[in-house]
């Protein structure tokens, strides 16, 4: 079993129709064996993810706090499935309060229009609709337990800081693991190819705000980045940042 403190990258493989669809989710531990983990996939794979907590000795009952980045189904989606199988008492649930009502379920995702929500619903089998309906739902309890701001420093991992990244969606956040100089950015980053770039355009809410909050970044020593989409990026990374940055046409 993992044991210290630290953090470690998650892969959850789907197929889909068309691609083969990998998210890294991130495991954080700590002390007193507080497990925490930022993001939980898409609906469906669960399995990946209990398969990814077996290869660590852990459960679902092993996790002590779910840090979500932001509300987007592929970070969320996950969420009722996991809560389904796990035994005893819910997670403490971390998000910023500007996505608090999307994850909670008492307003729709930004970004699904009622057709693509219903499709989505028609992807899953009967009990895992229901299991989705009971949790993302106006009349179900709220999901998110804890909220975080930018510069709360928390104690998961031996210490993060989280950091306020609007943008992709009004509530993103990323954080900095301070013990590995590690920088986890959800989908404020992405890395394709090997290389680090900004936010993607397409799904991305505000493009103007998402890239002025990748000055941010700027304000840490960062050693690795770990990006939801793309997985890892460690060739001097403060300095590609800034070569983003430049290429969006921002000053510094």
């Amino acid at each position: 079993m993992i044991e210290n403190v630290g953090l470690k990258k998650l892969s959850l493989v789907m197929n889909l129709p068309n691609e083969v669809m990998v998210v890294n989710p991130v495991l954080l531990w700590g002390d007193k064996n507080a497990y925490v983990l930022v993001d939980t996939g898409m609906p469906g794979q669960l399995e990946a993810l209990k398969q990814c907590l077996w290869e660590e000795e852990l459960t679902l009952n092993d996790l002590d706090a779910i840090l979500f980045t932001h509300q987007d189904i592929d970070h969320i989606g996950n969420l009722p499935h996991l809560l389904s199988e796990r035994e005893g008492e819910r997670p403490a649930i971390l998000a910023h309060e500007a996505d608090k009502p999307y994850i909670d379920g008492s307003r729709p995702l930004l970004k699904f229009n009622p057709q693509r929500y219903e499709t989505l619903l028609q992807t899953l089998d009967e009990k895992d609709r229901n299991q989705f309906l009971s949790v993302f739902s106006p009349s179900s309890s709220n999901n998110v337990t804890h909220l975080v701001k930018d510069g709360d420093f928390l104690p998961y991992g031996g210490g993060i800081t989280i950091i306020h990244t609007p943008g992709h969606t009004p509530g993103h956040i990323s954080f900095y693991h301070h013990a590995s100089r590690t920088l986890v950015t959800g989908d404020a980053m992405v890395v394709v190819n090997g290389q680090l770039f900004g936010p993607e355009a397409r799904p991305t809410l505000n493009m103007e705000e998402a890239l002025h909050s990748l000055h941010k970044f700027t304000e840490f020593d960062i050693s690795t980045v770990i990006c939801y989409h793309g997985g890892f990026f460690e060739d001097r990374p403060n300095e590609r940042i800034r070569e983003i940055i430049a290429e969006a046409g921002l000053t510094m």
